[in-house]
């Protein structure tokens, strides 16, 4: 993507989400972030766990982790963020 194509899609998501509160989109933008990273920490703790066998017990608490303590809230806040746009309509 160059300058003006980069210019014109943050104009365009902008105006397309100019009725969501930004406190919500914040709030979903960061859960969605956290869970990203924990994916990832896993994956990376996964494949090195193949050849190390600490890695892997490594990966199995953060896999707990995503289950057991992030899920449910990650869904809730999800479930929240796209639960108001559907009573607005």
């Amino acid at each position: 993507m160059n300058g003006k194509e980069k210019a014109k899609f943050l104009i365009d998501y902008a105006t397309a989400t100019k009725h969501q509160s930004p406190a919500r989109r914040f709030i979903a933008m960061v859960t969605m972030a956290a869970w990203a990273l924990l994916i990832v920490i896993w994956l990376i703790a996964r494949a090195f766990g193949m050849k190390y066998g600490v890695a892997a017990e490594y990966a199995d608490d953060v896999h707990a982790l995503l289950v057991e303590i992030v899920l449910q809230p990650h869904s809730i806040v999800v479930g929240l963020y796209f639960s108001t746009q559907m009573f607005k309509r």
